[in-house]
This record gives structure tokens, sequence and C-alpha cells, in this order.
């Protein structure tokens, strides 16, 4: 944390030198379309596991801080809370040593810190982005169906996924405030060494996840001017 923040003053400060840098906060939420990739020891060798693709509109929010040092290139940073997850749907493979069933939907909040540089026009409000992000998987639930009948869970810090989730990610933004991104997360969801007498992830040799996700973004205080106006306008009636 000490370095990204130490590393993000050096790069504002040297184009501070040259010209007046903008700063303002934005707010951002997104639709997640997620898609894993899961592979276990099965019959003897590795098998690919069939996962679901995995939409989430709850809760994935950002609220960053943008550095505009000229009106073509610029940073943001800030943080982010997001919703990501994968669905098992495989009669083949199942991880619960003493449950029998065939699909199972596992999700985690995360909490990130990103870091983003951006390039465009920013007057317009139209740009490419592209940074990394370190995610703490925080929360985590689990679905899954037996006999018609759905069972869920949650945990606080599980053991059952890894703690740490570093990202890389790219996109673009629209005019309007409409965006489309891209995220690929480097290590696996699931923690492969967990083992207890319900649940044995040991068999796993990969769960991995990458999305695309659709959402939008705005100042945040020309959307409080604006809730202000409204709010003035109503009262005054």
């Amino acid at each position: 944390m000490r370095k990204l923040l130490v590393f993000i003053s050096l790069v504002a400060a040297s184009f501070t030198l040259k010209a007046q840098v903008l700063i303002y906060p934005v707010t951002s939420m997104e639709y997640i379309f997620s898609v894993s990739d899961v592979e276990a020891n099965l019959d003897g060798g590795t098998a690919n596991i069939n996962t679901n693709m995995r939409f989430t509109a709850f809760f994935n929010i950002e609220q960053t801080w943008h550095f505009d040092f000229s009106d073509k290139f610029g940073l943001y940073t800030g943080l982010a809370f997001n919703n990501v997850g994968l669905i098992i749907d495989d009669y083949r493979y199942n991880d619960m040593v003493s449950i029998d069933y065939d699909k199972v939907k596992r999700r985690s909040y995360n909490m990130g810190l990103p870091l983003s540089f951006k390039f465009g026009n920013f007057s317009k409000n139209i740009y490419l982005f592209a940074g990394g992000e370190i995610e703490l998987l925080f929360h985590y639930k689990e679905k899954y169906w037996l006999n018609d009948t759905k069972y869920k869970s949650k945990e606080w810090f599980s053991k059952k996924t890894e703690r740490w989730a570093p990202s890389v990610f790219a996109g673009i933004q629209l005019p309007g405030g409409m965006f489309v991104k891209y995220k690929y997360y480097f290590n696996d969801f699931l923690n492969h060494d967990y083992v207890d007498p319900v649940y044995d992830f040991t068999s796993l040799k990969k769960s991995k996840i990458w999305y695309i996700s659709v959402g939008w973004k705005f100042r945040t205080l020309r959307a409080k001017k604006i809730m202000e106006r409204e709010y003035y306008h109503t009262a005054m009636k």
C-alpha cells in the first residue's frame, strides 16, 4: 500500500511540474458476466469441469479519484467492492465428500484497490483505460441443490477461497458514462488445499475466473449537485 501511494505521488508530482492536474471523484457501478475455467483430477487424469456463466449486479461499486494531467492522459485509484464467483454444474465432479450434488454456486465479496492509467479525450469522456487491482476476499457464500431443495451457507474470511486476488483489467469509457471492461484474475478462486469432513478441494487443479462487465461512471460531485438541485426544487413546491 505504501509503495503504491509513493508511486502515485511521484507520477502526479512529475506531471504537476508541467501542467495543472485536475482531480475529481468518480463513482461507478457495473454488471458482471463472469466465466470460470475449472480443472480437477478425474478418472485418473486431469479433466475440464463444466461451469456456467455467472451474472451479478449486486453489489459491484467503485469509488475512485481521477488525476487528469492533461486532456489526453491521466490515472485513477480508489476503493472497489465486487461480487465474484463461479458455478460448477457437472455430475462427474463432487467436492462435497458426504453429499451428492450436481450444481453448486460459490461467490465472494471482494474489497479491491485499483490503479489504472487512461488515455483518450477526457473533455468528450471517451478514453481507454488499463491497470491492475489487488482484492481481499472477505465474505464467502455458497448454494447447492439436493433433492430439489436449496441449501446455502455464509462465512467471513473463509478458508475455502484464496485470501488475495491480484488481477489486470482493460476497457473503454464511452460518452454518456457507459463503459465496457475486461478483467482477468491471476490466482485461483478456491483454495485447493482445503479439506474438512464435508469438503475436499484437493482434487482441483485450476479454478480461474475472468469476466466482462458493462457499467456506468459519473462524477460524484456532479451527481451531488444534481440531487441537491432536485431536492431544492421539490422542497419549494
